[in-house]
């Protein structure tokens, strides 16, 4: 399905991929930060292999009361890569910053049962009151074999509640293509902070991408997932989650939100739920701290694992972040101030 669709070159102010995958199925704080230069346009491509100049983390810190923790500032965090502490180069924790959204809908035939597509179009609407001015919104869909972008990346809130207006549901679910996709949507996007929504029962009858496969392109594109799951029986869901086959696309996105930094919701089919998952989506989004540094474009490439701390009197805290990427070699500045390696202690 890939090679159907043409990627569009970045613009040159584009940061990089990093604020977030909302996939519904139906994880962002302000503070003063010190200087500290934004990190040039990254170098992507999309094939076997993503290639990224700088890696960006975003990082959201809740309080013990679930309360976002807004006045950190780049000295109060440490990151750790495969078990080194690791310089950040870049740090941005500005609230007010533009986000890109990418709504990527599921328009096959169990979309239109138990009042899936109405919760679907409340979502969209959600999401798009929750813009502001310099944000922007790209509407795609997939059902029936095809993929397509229906709503190129807008300001304009109201071109994309009208493109809902007319979704029908028909036909097979293509939706591990539709997720290996979203890294090649997202590349339009301006903004540094970012997220889609993909908005599924969860249904795959017809895809040529494994759910593996389709996972490991979004999460090696640096794109946090947060997944909505849509299911009528979600009031009985917690017990039955444990229970569930782990192999089931449920399971897979689970798998995806959590190690990419995202969050998993269970929802009813209901505007009232999804609006709710909405608001929460929206606010982490608002206050997240982004890390950024640099690694290696030539040479060998490979899985590298992310760990976040924050030194803070408020304890406990609770830090949500992605646990992995890929890329080459970190190119450490080890006279940054925020550079330790274990031995050092942070």
């Amino acid at each position: 399905m890939r090679g159907r669709h043409t990627i569009r070159k970045p613009p040159a102010r584009a940061a990089a991929l990093a604020a977030g995958v909302v996939i519904v199925w139906a994880s962002a704080a302000p503070a003063q930060a010190p200087a500290a230069s934004a990190p040039p346009a990254p170098v992507m491509t999309f094939g076997d292999e993503t290639s990224v100049a700088w890696v960006l983390v975003p990082v959201t810190v809740r309080d013990r009361h679930k309360a976002f923790v807004t006045d950190l500032r780049a000295r109060d965090f440490r990151l750790i890569v495969d078990d080194r502490y690791q310089a950040f180069e870049s740090f941005d924790a500005e609230a007010a910053a533009p986000i890109s959204l990418v709504h990527l809908q599921d328009l096959s035939g169990s979309m239109e049962i138990g009042g899936k597509m109405a919760a679907a179009r409340a979502a969209l609407g959600c999401f798009t009151d929750t813009l502001r001015p310099a944000d922007e919104i790209a509407i795609a869909t997939f059902g029936s074999g095809k993929l397509s972008v229906d709503v190129p990346f807008t300001d304009d809130g109201a071109a994309a509640r009208e493109a809902a207006a007319g979704w029908q549901g028909y036909g097979r679910t293509a939706l591990h293509d539709a997720v290996g996709w979203l890294p090649e949507i997202s590349l339009a996007g301006r903004h540094k902070r970012r997220a889609a929504i993909l908005l599924t029962d969860g249904a795959d009858n017809a895809s040529t991408l494994s759910a593996g496969r389709a996972r490991e392109m979004v999460r090696r594109a640096q794109l946090p997932v947060y997944v909505l799951a849509l299911d009528a029986t979600a009031a009985r869901s917690k017990k039955r989650k444990r229970q569930q086959d782990p192999t089931s696309n449920r399971a897979l996105l689970e798998t995806l939100a959590t190690t990419s930094g995202g969050g998993f919701f269970v929802l009813e089919p209901s505007a009232e739920a999804v609006r709710e998952a909405c608001h929460q989506i929206a606010a982490e989004l608002r206050h997240q701290y982004v890390l950024g540094f640099r690694v290696a474009t030539e040479g060998a490439k490979a899985d590298h694992r992310l760990r976040v701390e924050v030194t803070s009197p408020r304890t406990p805290i609770v830090i949500t972040h992605r646990a992995t990427f890929h890329g080459g070699a970190t190119l450490t500045n080890r006279r940054a101030p925020n550079a330790r390696t274990p031995e050092e202690g942070p």
